[in-house]
């Protein structure tokens, strides 16, 4: 894995922080069929190989010490000053996925990811062609060849933003 964490505070109360992480998790714990002499080695359904963090506080300028209100006193320091803004940009790749016992008839296994975007919808994402799909057709006692996760075909990623308002109040 790779680790890249950068961080400056500036003047007037002012920090910011970036982090990015690249890794890799691979498992090698669980058996694809119950005979199977070696557990399968796959990515791992905790892998996340792109993970980037930015994050920011602000004192605001209010309150005793400060630039605005900074003679301000008992009660009233207590109400405007010790205020912060936060915010927090967090990106990560998703979740790798599989196919789980599903009967696959052949040809590119990554072509099940190509299908037109006025095609894509909740319920149909990937392509379904390659795959068997009628539940009365499928079997009941297989051995299990495809792998259970792949690299290549991934959960959506996760790209929140967050802000807050922290007020820090000292009480004697």
């Amino acid at each position: 894995g790779l680790n890249i964490q950068i961080q400056k505070r500036f003047a007037q109360g002012f920090t910011v922080q970036f982090a990015y992480t690249h890794s890799r998790l691979m498992d090698d714990t669980n058996f694809l069929n119950p005979g199977d002499a070696h557990p399968q080695k796959v990515v791992s359904g905790q892998d996340f190989p792109n993970h980037v963090t930015l994050n920011s506080i602000y004192e605001l300028p209010f309150g005793r010490g400060k630039k605005l209100l900074g003679n301000a006193k008992g009660a009233a320091n207590m109400i405007v000053g010790g205020w912060q803004l936060s915010g927090l940009w967090l990106f990560q790749s998703g979740a790798p996925l599989g196919f789980g016992n599903a009967i696959f008839y052949g040809g590119d296994l990554k072509s099940v990811l190509n299908i037109s975007s006025d095609q894509k919808y909740w319920k149909h994402w990937f392509n379904t062609a390659g795959f068997e799909t009628n539940s009365s057709l499928q079997l009941a006692n297989n051995l299990v060849v495809m792998s259970s996760r792949y690299s290549w075909f991934r959960a959506p990623r996760q790209d929140y933003v967050d802000v807050s308002v922290i007020k820090n109040t000292r009480i004697k």
